[in-house]
C-alpha cells in the first residue's frame, strides 16, 4: 500500500474506486459529446455565415469581408482543432484509451 493511502480504511478505499470508475465513465461519454457538438455546430454556423454573405451580392459590404475572414478562421480551426483536443482529452500520450 503507498504511503497516501495508508490512512485510508478498505471501505474507504472501495469507495474512492468506485467514485473513480464512474467519473471515468460519465468523462468517456460527456468529453466526446461536448467536442462533438462544438464541431458540428461551429463547422454548420461558420459555413452558413460564409454562404450567406457570398451568395447574395448586397451583403458583400467592408465589415461583412471581415466577418467572412473571421468565419474563414474559424471554421479552419474546428476543422483542424477539435478533433486532435478531443482525442487528446480522451486518449493518453501513445494514443491508448483512457477508458
Amino acid at each position: 500500500m503507498s504511503h497516501c493511502h495508508k490512512n485510508m480504511s478498505e471501505s474507504e478505499m472501495n469507495a474512492a474506486k468506485a467514485w473513480f470508475e464512474r467519473f471515468e465513465l460519465i468523462s468517456s461519454i460527456a468529453i466526446p459529446t461536448v467536442f462533438g457538438i462544438v464541431f458540428v455546430v461551429g463547422l454548420i454556423g461558420n459555413a452558413t455565415l460564409i454562404y450567406t454573405i457570398l451568395a447574395n451580392k448586397w451583403m458583400r459590404t467592408k465589415s461583412n469581408v471581415l466577418i467572412v475572414s473571421l468565419a474563414v478562421g474559424d471554421f479552419l480551426l474546428i476543422l483542424v482543432s477539435v478533433p486532435f483536443t478531443a482525442l487528446f482529452y480522451t486518449t493518453d500520450r501513445y494514443g491508448h484509451s483512457y477508458y
